[in-house]
C-alpha cells in the first residue's frame, strides 16, 4: 500500500467515525452567525452520512459473514441447518436503509415546520440538527443490533 492509499484511508477513517460528530460545537452559544451555525452543521451532516455509510457497509460484510461462514448446527440426517432469518436480514439490509432515508427526511420536514415560519436559516438549522441526531442513532442501532 503506498503513501498516497494510507493518507486516504486515514482521512475516511476520522471523517467516518461517529464518535467524533457532536452537534453542540454548532451551538448558538459559539458561533452567533446563523451561516455558521448553518455551514457548521452542513459539515456535521455530511460526516454522519459518511459514517451511516461506512457502518452500512461494515454491517452488510458482518451479515454476509455469518450468513456464508455462520457456525450453524446439523438436521438429524447430517444436513446443515440453515438459519433462514439472517439469510432474509442480509436480503433486505439494503431496503431499510432506503426506507431509513424517507422516515427520516418525512420526519425532519415535519419537525422543522411544526416550529412555523421562522426568519433566516433557522428551519434549515432546525432540519439539519434533526438529520444528524437521526443518522447517528441509526448508526447506533445497527452496531448494537447487527
Amino acid at each position: 500500500m503506498n503513501i498516497k492509499n494510507l493518507l486516504y484511508v486515514l482521512f475516511i477513517y476520522n471523517t467516518a467515525s461517529a464518535h467524533n460528530i457532536k452537534t453542540s460545537d454548532c451551538s448558538y452559544d459559539q458561533l452567533i452567525q446563523q451561516d455558521k451555525v448553518y455551514w457548521c452543521l452542513m459539515d456535521k451532516y455530511q460526516q454522519s452520512i459518511l459514517a451511516l455509510k461506512n457502518e452500512e457497509i461494515s454491517a452488510e460484510k458482518r451479515l454476509k459473514k455469518y450468513d456464508t461462514e455462520g457456525a450453524r448446527g446439523c438436521n438429524e440426517d447430517g444436513t446443515i441447518d440453515y438459519e433462514p432469518y439472517i439469510h432474509i436480514a442480509r436480503i433486505t439490509f439494503p431496503e431499510l436503509h432506503r426506507s431509513f432515508i424517507i422516515y427520516r427526511e418525512k420526519q425532519c420536514k415535519y419537525a422543522s415546520q411544526s416550529d412555523g415560519a421562522r426568519p433566516g436559516y433557522r428551519s434549515s438549522i432546525s432540519s439539519l440538527y434533526c438529520k444528524t441526531s437521526m443518522n447517528l442513532s441509526q448508526i447506533q442501532w445497527i452496531k448494537n443490533t447487527i
